[in-house]
């Protein structure tokens, strides 16, 4: 991987923190709880607790993406960045750039989807 691609990387990976942390502010205020004393009828009051907890889940994936792209930004200037952490292969330029905070190639990743 050139340093091109690895700049290119970087301003992407910017950008998608940037869009995921707005977009964790939303689920935020989403995932509250849903209160008691909150004037809705049985069926409208159950799929609101679903849609909150569903916001939760988003969000605990949102957290979880956020951290893996802050660690790919930390690491996409060093030597290990998109060397496979299983096959200790390279990992095509265009994995990286669609998905920046991966660490495997798409046959490792494969395999260990399926086992």
């Amino acid at each position: 991987m050139n340093s091109e691609d690895r700049s290119e990387i970087r301003a992407s990976v910017i950008g998608i923190i940037a869009s995921l942390n707005e977009e964790m502010l939303i689920l935020t205020e989403n995932a509250k709880p849903i209160a008691p004393d909150c004037s809705l009828g049985r069926l409208t009051r159950l799929e609101a607790m679903q849609e909150q907890e569903l916001n939760v889940n988003r969000l605990h994936e949102a957290g979880i993406r956020l951290n893996r792209l802050q660690y790919a930004l930390r690491k996409v200037d060093t030597p290990e960045y998109g060397i496979c952490l299983e096959c200790e292969e390279p990992i095509l330029t265009a994995r990286m750039k669609l998905m920046p905070e991966t660490s495997l190639c798409i046959r490792c990743a494969n395999e260990l989807s399926t086992s």
